[in-house]
């Protein structure tokens, strides 16, 4: 079968190793393989004939390479090597046929899962007066749309999280956290297209003279490309440096962090492993958790010289209070909400400072009554018993405890919400 014919086209499918002289049935197969954006593994690499056919005929004579294993070409250099096993017993007049494959572990995108956020809405796009009244329209359109409950709290909290969440959903979007280098200009891509157009004309021309002419294009537009993308690239950096400076002169932290967060990169600290006290490393996510519980716990215990006398709280204060214990009033949760900082993160509802704040009224109007029942039953929202634990780089607290390393954080749980 294959020693297939590498006519024009097919170079991205397979190689020039294949064995044997090409037939109807081979030329179906690579035709399939076109259409389906396969590479046939066995035409790849370099073997002894004897490595190549997959195929005895029953007199002994004929041998041919009849066998072959296709694989997706985004998957490509994944395939290190296929070749057949003469010596595997399987009782047929076909060889078997192996490939070595290189497993690549790639990050998992893990969003909304336990214990982790959603994709955060895009609250950037509320500063624009449009969208900001495009946002309070249908905020008010869906929550007078979702069915009204009055008797269970978590119920009406639910009502208003949904509100805010698919209407954020529609209106703003979310992050996008993979995108086009925004420092590249329009033209810059289109240079990046015709080269790309050139390299498959390159693959797929035979003629030594069409050739010529396209290697001396490509060669064109690959210096275009390198001197627009070093420019642009320049360009973008002194504009970022400069508005960095700007907000370091006007005191604009919040500006100064993000530009300059933006010039050197994302730079994460990978997470520790856990160990156990035996010092034996801790991977489960269950065990995880019950070694934190079992730390936080050591952390808070009461010292046991403790007495009740060190303990017990005066009786009688020196003096008396006048604390008003009557449910918070419609102006002071609008001031709570006034006052909530912009540009934090959110919690587990991603609900955001700014969602709340595009619309005081509505926020307003709908919190007052859910913070009533909260403050008369004394009870909490599911969501609200949920936190993150969050590392902050402090004093070192202990050693080998948690991460086999000097313990360098203090943990805190983060609210569920911007409140």
């Amino acid at each position: 079968m294959l020693r297939l014919r590498v006519n024009a086209g097919r170079e991205r499918h397979m190689g020039t190793q294949g064995l044997g002289v090409c037939n109807d049935n081979g030329d179906r197969f690579i035709d399939f393989c076109q259409n389906h954006d396969l590479t046939i593994g066995g035409t790849l690499f370099i073997h002894g004939d004897h490595h190549k056919y997959t195929w005895n005929s029953p007199d002994g004579v004929t041998k041919n390479q009849i066998d072959h294993l296709a694989i997706r070409s985004k998957w490509r250099s994944s395939l290190l090597d296929v070749r057949n096993r003469r010596g595997a017993d399987i009782d047929s007049d076909h060889h078997l046929v192996v490939a070595e494959v290189r497993l690549k572990v790639a990050v998992a995108c893990a969003t909304g899962g336990p214990g982790r956020l959603g994709r955060r809405f895009d609250v950037n796009k509320l500063s624009d007066l449009d969208t900001r009244r495009a946002f309070c329209l249908e905020l008010r359109n869906r929550f007078s749309g979702l069915e009204e409950v009055a008797d269970s709290l978590d119920e009406e909290w639910n009502r208003i999280k949904m509100a805010y969440t698919g209407t954020s959903s529609v209106i703003l979007g979310h992050k996008s956290s993979h995108s086009r280098e925004d420092w590249m200009s329009q033209h810059t891509w289109c240079l990046i297209e015709d080269r790309r157009n050139l390299h498959l004309k390159l693959l797929e021309t035979r003629n030594v003279d069409e050739r010529a002419g396209f290697n001396l294009q490509y060669r064109r537009i690959r210096k275009a490309i390198y001197r627009s993308t070093r420019a642009e690239r320049r360009r973008w950096a002194d504009d970022i440096a400069d508005r960095a400076q700007h907000a370091a002169n006007t005191g604009n932290l919040m500006e100064l962090y993000r530009r300059t967060k933006t010039l050197v990169g994302d730079s994460r600290r990978k997470r520790k492993t856990l160990r156990s006290k035996e010092g034996r490393l801790i991977v489960t996510s269950e065990e995880q958790l019950l070694r934190w519980h079992q730390h936080f716990e050591e952390v808070f215990r009461l010292s046991a010289t403790s007495t009740p006398e060190a303990l017990s709280v005066s009786s009688s204060p020196p003096r008396l209070l006048d604390i008003n214990s009557e449910p918070p009033s419609d102006s002071e949760v609008a001031e709570a909400v006034l006052s909530l900082k912009t540009g934090k993160a959110p919690g587990f509802d991603l609900i955001t400072a700014e969602m709340l704040q595009a619309d005081l009224t509505f926020a307003v109007d709908v919190l007052t009554p859910l913070i009533e029942k909260i403050w008369t039953a004394e009870e909490l929202p599911d969501d609200r018993n949920k936190g993150l634990l969050i590392t902050c780089l402090k004093k070192v607290i202990s050693v080998s405890a948690i991460t086999g390393e000097a313990l360098h954080c203090c943990q805190f749980p983060l609210k569920s919400s911007a409140g």
